[in-house]
């Protein structure tokens, strides 16, 4: 299979996606990668292959295969609650939600996020 199908199949099973449910979120068309993964096309417009490489935070050069992506690279000198990738994919669900519904729940993380922060003796206004 294609180097470059494989490494977009790869980062939606990472983010326990599927490949489907990437091209909604990305508003890429489920039918350029079907055509593209079956040989109907030869190649994905550069617009849909940047809208699907900045949904998952790589660069173009890490879909063709050509470079480690950053957030592979994570060091694991300093334990993290929570990785950049997961608040990342919060962040997607937020915006996957009806537009109506998005500042309420934006409020309720921040609220929950201040909580917690003065739980732990930490000033969120910081």
């Amino acid at each position: 299979m294609d180097t470059l199908y494989k490494t977009i199949e790869n980062l939606c099973a990472r983010e326990q996606i599927t490949v489907t449910e990437m091209c909604r979120r990305s508003k890429v068309p489920r039918s350029a990668l079907s055509d593209y993964k079956y040989g109907r096309i030869k190649q994905i417009g550069v617009d849909k292959l940047q809208r699907i490489a900045d949904y998952f935070g790589v660069s173009l050069d890490y879909l063709f295969g050509n470079e480690a992506a950053s957030y592979e690279q994570d060091s694991a000198e300093q334990p993290k609650l929570i990785s950049d990738q997961e608040l990342l994919l919060l962040c997607r669900k937020v915006e996957s939600a009806p537009k109506e519904k998005r500042e309420q729940i934006k409020k309720m993380l921040s609220q929950s996020v201040d909580n917690y922060l003065r739980l732990m003796g930490i000033d969120p206004e910081k």
